[in-house]
């Protein structure tokens, strides 16, 4: 999370995703829980895509 470079909301603030060149992390605000957390390589293709789109700029 402190990595992270791009972050999206959702459900009106419950989660939020986390995303940086090596991993991503899903968090549940609500309940104040890490849901689960994926390495670049288990990224799918259209969180590489949004990955690289952001490399670009």
């Amino acid at each position: 999370m402190r990595e992270a470079d791009v972050s999206i909301t959702r459900w009106n603030g419950r989660f939020v995703n986390y995303y940086s060149p090596d991993g991503a992390v899903f968090v549940d605000t609500e309940n104040e829980n890490i849901r689960t957390a994926f390495r670049k390589e288990e990224f799918d293709e259209r969180v590489k895509k949004m990955r690289e789109m952001l490399e670009k700029k």
